[in-house]
């Protein structure tokens, strides 16, 4: 989903975004395509481990829910690298 919805993107809001970074002094030296990406795949990671005890369950007024837990990966954007942690969700009933 999150994927169709930056492939929505036009040529020309692409390029204000890139060039607008580019003016801060913060782009990157390759430019961002949606359709260059990949899923992320935690199996394929050498250095991706899971958070020790920190599952979630997210409960909504509608009744949906998104469970799962933290995982810990070093994650490339551009030539930057970053240690960081997110939520793998493993269920999802919406």
């Amino acid at each position: 989903e999150d994927l169709e919805m930056l492939s929505g993107i036009g040529e020309h809001q692409e390029e204000e975004m890139l060039d607008s970074s580019s003016r801060e002094g913060k782009g990157f030296k390759i430019p961002f395509y949606p359709g260059n990406s990949t899923v992320y795949n935690p199996m394929k990671s050498k250095t991706f481990r899971v958070v020790p005890k920190q599952m979630f369950l997210l409960g909504y007024a509608d009744n949906t829910h998104l469970k799962g837990f933290q995982g810990h990966d070093v994650v490339q954007l551009g030539d930057n690298f970053v240690d960081t942690k997110f939520g793998a969700i493993t269920d999802c009933n919406s």
